[in-house]
């Protein structure tokens, strides 16, 4: 199930960015958290405009709106971003800030159509190796074409990892996900597990929230950056990993041949921000020698 609230993996992407590591100032909180929506509802009104041009109109009503609360200072200081971004001079936090809640409102229903497209492709570990699954080569195909339209650039290694990313550097962010998911038990569900439907105010199906709603989630974020036009020093990379349910062979084996990024931050589910995945950590006891042991087995996590 994911919940109908796309916030985290937004601001996960525009605040490593833009090092924005604090709150907004009050008067931008309150016109983000009220207006937000009207706002980009009206900046998107006129036809034919680009997702970039509606950034920049956004931009400007949000900068209005300050002005009116007498905030003069953060309103120029808006307008002139937007109109010459000279990086010395980013107000980061207000932009890391005033991106995340325009792809939040601009391209929230499009990320649940993604997600819920993601969830139709039956990614579970077969007899068939992942890479060579027809069900992953559709959802391969799939994110290639979606990073195309996008405007991002993709790359598949092998099969094993896809890579989505913006910006060029010898400095890089990476960002962790996977898009393969654990079998079903069909019986279990109240609705079908492979629909991807939208009840309740949530997304419903096998990997909406692991991993696949992220998954997406990132993807928009990173086209939101591009649509603020903000210049980005570093290459911002999206790896997208196939078998982390089952054999983990993905990362290692793209490690074999690829550098990984110069810091990397794992997004997987519902957890907190992840700085570092470390393999899997397993008990096994029984109650008497006869006995079938109990298995518990938990991913050791450093946050």
């Amino acid at each position: 199930m994911f919940k109908l609230k796309l916030t985290r993996s937004f601001l996960l992407v525009c605040s490593i960015i833009m090092v924005a590591n604090a709150r907004p100032s009050d008067k931008l909180q309150v016109i983000l958290n009220s207006k937000a929506h009207l706002l980009v509802q009206e900046a998107a009104s006129s036809d034919h405009l680009s997702s970039g041009a509606i950034y920049r109109r956004f931009a400007r009503l949000v900068a209005e709106e300050l002005a009116g609360q007498g905030d003069q200072a953060g309103a120029t200081e808006i307008i002139k971003t937007i109109e010459a971004s000279n990086d010395k001079e980013i107000p980061k936090q207000t932009f890391a800030w005033m991106t995340h809640a325009f792809a939040r409102e601009y391209y929230g229903k499009k990320i649940i159509q993604a997600t819920s497209q993601l969830i139709q492709y039956r990614t579970f570990a077969t007899d068939v190796p992942n890479r060579e699954n027809p069900e992953f080569i559709k959802q391969r195909e799939y994110l290639l074409n979606l990073s195309q339209r996008l405007g991002l650039n993709f790359r598949d290694v092998d099969g094993f990892i896809q890579e989505i990313w913006i910006g060029e550097g010898e400095e890089s962010t990476g960002f962790m996900v996977h898009s393969d998911v654990q079998p079903i038990d069909e019986n279990a569900w109240q609705v079908d597990p492979w629909a991807g439907e939208v009840k309740d105010g949530a997304l419903w199906g096998r990997g909406a929230i692991d991993d696949k709603g992220p998954l997406a989630a990132i993807m928009y974020g990173m086209r939101a950056l591009l649509d603020s036009r903000l210049p980005l020093k570093n290459k911002l990379i999206l790896l997208v990993g196939t078998d982390e349910e089952s054999a983990n062979e993905d990362v290692k084996t793209y490690l074999k041949t690829n550098a990984p990024p110069s810091r990397t931050i794992v997004v997987d589910a519902t957890f907190p921000v992840i700085c570092a995945e470390k393999g899997w950590c397993g008990l096994w006891y029984a109650t008497r020698p006869y006995l079938l042991c109990s298995v518990g087995i938990a991913r050791l996590r450093w946050v």
